[in-house]
């Protein structure tokens, strides 16, 4: 389907509700995170899908307690927009793209009873999903605050060692148990699952922060906690995913491989890339060149199509032979990729459908 250009006022999405169907979770990928104009299409996607279908969630590769806050924001209007954009921890959506997104989800919640919640499910962050724990335990758990005061300390020699304690990993898991035996019979079941979650995520960060023999990837522990915001939504819930094309993939063992397999047609994955441009990323100059496509790649094929700017569903797609075989895809993520960026896949085997732009624009960042 064509879809106009980023900035556009026009919808030009007609289209998508019939791309996306009854699916419960789409993903939104983007080749490299410092990309305005993909963030400019995202927005207008996730209009859609919340105006037109009714999605209610949107996750962001982030912190879970972090976008807690962002949450609490959005919904209630609680904080101000200085203090999400610190809550915005990695400096990737440190941008007015994002926060734009985010101030659109709290214009549509001012407006409407059924309300968006923002999520993030990523773990990599020990000492903020440690930190949330503690204050739940300031408040109701003296026997669990003086556990946990034990894992801080255990848990900052471990990150000043640079390997865990001996103990940390045992008392951590002896406090995921406790929470899961412990009744909090004045608060809500969903608060009390709430702080199981970030026990949970701290191990996660643990586990892979140490690289203990049982250590998952990234990529798994994020699936596992988008599974847990699935399961921890009504029913009815609707989910949007937003995260590199190299996180939301079916291929290999990366998270959306997971949730494909987990909830087969229910998951569908938008892979997003351009053709020329600028792109922000971590380093030194304010905006990078796109390198231009060439020959054997899918950015050169999509550059030949009559259209600047559309969405094309791979899965109706049998008759293109280049979409049937592997070729160069563009994959930057956060930081600059001045040598190459391509990289040859196999484009059906990773996504349900492919968003092409024409021109990318650098994101604007808004902390330095």
């Amino acid at each position: 389907m064509k879809c106009p250009p980023p900035g556009s006022e026009a919808h030009g999405l007609k289209g998508l509700s019939e791309v996306v169907g009854n699916a419960r979770l789409v993903a939104l990928g983007e080749n490299s995170h410092g990309s305005s104009s993909i963030y400019e299409l995202k927005l207008r996607i996730i209009k859609h899908l919340v105006e037109q279908e009714g999605f209610s969630v949107f996750a962001l590769e982030m912190p879970a307690v972090e976008a807690e806050y962002i949450n609490d924001y959005v919904k209630y209007g609680r904080g101000n927009i200085d203090q999400v954009l610190l809550k915005l921890t990695y400096p990737s959506w440190q941008t007015q793209e994002v926060i734009d997104i985010i101030q659109w989800i709290k214009k549509y919640n001012s407006q409407h009873e059924n309300k968006i919640e923002f999520r993030g499910y990523d773990m990599q962050n020990g000492w903020s999903a440690l930190g949330a724990v503690k204050n739940f335990a300031t408040s109701n758990d003296s026997v669990l605050l003086s556990k946990l005061e034990i894992i801080s300390t255990l848990y900052e020699k471990s990150l000043n060692a640079g390997q865990p304690e001996a103990s940390l990993l045992k008392k951590s898991d002896e406090v995921v148990h406790y929470l899961k035996t412990k009744s909090y019979g004045s608060l809500s079941i969903a608060k009390v699952q709430t702080i199981r979650h970030y026990m949970d995520i701290f191990v996660q960060s643990l586990a892979f922060h140490f690289g203990l023999e049982h250590a998952k990837s990234r990529d798994e522990y994020m699936a596992e906690n988008i599974q847990w915001i699935v399961e921890n939504s009504p029913d009815t819930s609707r989910i949007i995913i937003s995260a590199d094309n190299t996180h939301i993939t079916e291929s290999g063992s990366k998270a959306g491989a997971f949730l494909n397999r987990w909830y087969g047609k229910d998951y569908v994955s938008f892979g997003f890339t351009y053709k020329t441009g600028t792109y922000s990323a971590y380093g030194p100059k304010p905006f990078y060149e796109v390198h231009l496509p060439y020959v054997g790649t899918y950015e050169y094929f999509f550059s030949k199509s009559r259209y600047n700017n559309f969405i094309l569903d791979l899965r109706l797609v049998e008759s293109i032979p280049l979409l049937n075989q592997r070729a160069g895809f563009r994959s930057i993520g956060s930081r600059p990729q001045e040598v190459t960026q391509f990289y040859e896949i196999a484009i059906k085997d990773h996504f349900d459908v492919l968003v092409y732009i024409a021109t990318s624009k650098h994101t604007s960042p808004l902390k330095k």
